[in-house]
Formats: structure tokens, C-alpha cells, sequence
């Protein structure tokens, strides 16, 4: 330790110690705790490599606290592997968990142990997380063959037959298994829309509505719309909806008795083409070209 004598007024010499008290720096010798992160001598006897960053809060109760970080250029092997192991953790900690409480707790981990580098993780990791997503879908064929837009697509349940729509009439089959066409059609006109609910399959159109009976292998025509037909939405009580270009909603339900779909109700409101339905806690819910969405009651 250092010791100097000071001279006060007249009096006799008074020995004080070096506020640092811990001698001169050894020459070339390097503090082992500052290589691991955890060296909290200011000064310090042993070599600190250039660039340190020190984060010194106020000073509380006359005594001074002083927090070294590792430099993030220093090249020594024992801290970037120790860094690269926790960065590790942390993003298997992040992607491999639920996006629910456990994200939440993991960040607030890392946040404890690490709080510097919480940023950076974070983001990395939603990179990282975006290529494993990535990684979970492989492209197992390209299915080609339509020569206008695809506008429909339905997997009815139960079946390994895919079924696909275009803007030129074109119906197709696929077998799921190989990817092969195995039958095509054309409805004569521009196909909207195409969905599947139960054993059934409906297709809109112009003016009409097409419907098959998978399992009865039987096709009916729905007339009654004026204009595209935009969307189509069915429930498992066999009540068919489609939304119309001019703003409508046609209502029918099939009838086993006369094994046909009269119309129940035409719903109005929306001022321009519906584009989007949905059914679901006993309500119908539209989207349209008029930038709204209505909620219709269908018990």
C-alpha cells in the first residue's frame, strides 16, 4: 500500500493511506477477475486491457462503487466462449418455450443476469426464430396446370383429394399423395370463390351458386344471385352464405326432403362487393369493399 505524511498546521505528520490501497500495478500481469467479468478493484494492481467501460453510480454513504464490463473487442477465448454459451442459452430458451409466460420469464432472466446485451438478444433471436419458422415448411411439390388466377382452394375433411378453382371456370382434382390432376372441368364461367364443409364442396360464380354432394356424388345449381358471387361461407346445419358483388348476402338451406336449397333471406347493408365471411359464436361476420365489417345474428 502507499502511505504518504501530510503536514497539518503545526502539528506532527499524519500518515494516510492511498485511497486505491492496493499497491502499484504488477508489470504485464493481467487480473484474472477482470477476464472472467467479476473484478471490482478501481484501481486495480493488475493490467486491465485498453477500453474498459465503467459504469459508476452515485456515491452513496462516502464509498465509490465501480462496475467493470468485459471489452467486447477482446479477443480472449475463455470470455467469448463464455459469451457464445450464454447467447445459446438464451435463444434456445426463447424459441424452444411457448410465446406466452414462458418468453416472458425467459426475458426476464436474461434481463437479470445480462441486462446489456437484453436488446441484441431479443432481436436476434426474433431473427433466428423467423428462420426456424421457415425451416418447419418444406415445399413438397408445385402444383401447375391452372392458366388464370387461383381463386379457390378446399381440402374437404376425410378426403385426399384437393380440389382448386381459377378465374376462367377452371375446377381441378389433385391426389395429395402424388400431386397429379386427376380430373378437370370447366364451369363456363368465372369461379369467385371455392370452400368445402362436411361432404360438401360449393363453388361461386356468376349469378349461380355450384354445389356437390361428395358423398352422394350429387351436383346442383343454387340460383338466385345477381352479379359475382365473392364468398362463400357454410355451417355444419347445412345453411349456405355468399356474398355478392353488389353488396348482399343470400341465406339458403338445404332441404332433405326435397333434397334442394331454398332461399331463406337476402341480407343488406354493405354499399359495395363482399369479399369475406365467417360464422362463429352464432353470428355472421362480413367483410366488404366498403371498409367495414358487419355482424348479422344467425341462430
Amino acid at each position: 500500500m502507499d502511505d504518504k505524511r501530510v503536514q497539518v498546521g503545526g502539528k506532527a505528520p499524519v500518515r494516510t493511506r492511498g485511497r486505491g490501497g492496493y499497491g502499484k500495478k504488477k508489470n504485464g500481469a493481467v487480473c484474472m477477475y477482470w477476464l472472467q467479468g467479476r473484478c471490482n478493484r478501481n484501481p486495480c494492481r493488475f493490467v486491465h486491457a485498453a477500453g474498459e467501460v465503467n459504469i459508476t453510480p452515485n456515491p452513496t454513504n462516502g464509498r465509490s462503487y465501480t462496475y467493470h464490463r468485459k471489452n467486447p473487442t477482446d479477443s480472449t477465448s475463455n470470455s467469448d466462449s463464455k459469451e457464445k454459451k450464454q447467447q445459446q442459452q438464451q435463444s434456445l430458451s426463447l424459441t424452444s418455450g411457448p410465446s406466452g409466460d414462458g418468453t416472458h420469464a425467459s426475458h426476464i432472466s436474461q434481463q437479470d443476469s445480462h441486462p446489456e446485451s437484453h436488446e441484441e438478444s431479443s432481436l436476434s433471436t426474433r431473427g433466428s426464430s423467423g428462420d426456424g419458422i421457415a425451416n418447419l415448411f418444406m415445399r413438397l411439390a408445385q402444383l401447375d396446370g391452372h392458366n388464370k388466377t387461383v381463386t379457390g382452394i378446399a381440402l374437404p375433411s376425410g378426403s385426399d383429394k384437393l380440389y382448386t378453382a381459377s378465374g376462367d371456370g377452371d375446377l381441378r382434382v389433385w391426389d395429395c399423395h402424388n400431386g397429379r390432376c386427376v380430373h378437370q372441368g370447366n364451369l363456363g364461367a368465372q369461379i369467385g370463390c371455392l370452400i368445402s364443409q362436411g361432404p360438401w364442396l360449393f363453388a361461386g360464380l356468376r349469378n349461380l351458386v355450384k354445389a356437390w354432394n361428395l358423398k352422394t356424388e350429387t351436383q346442383y345449381s343454387i340460383d338466385g344471385p345477381v352479379g359475382q358471387v365473392y364468398a362463400l361461407e357454410a355451417t355444419t346445419e347445412d345453411v349456405l352464405f355468399a356474398g355478392m358483388e353488389d353488396g348482399s348476402i343470400f341465406t339458403w338451406k338445404y332441404d332433405s326432403k326435397t333434397d334442394s336449397f331454398p332461399l331463406i333471406t337476402t341480407l343488406k347493408g354493405h354499399t359495395a362487393s363482399v369479399l369475406s365471411l365467417q360464422v362463429g359464436c352464432k353470428s355472421l361476420y362480413s367483410g366488404s369493399m366498403d371498409n367495414t365489417i358487419r355482424v348479422s345474428r344467425c341462430d
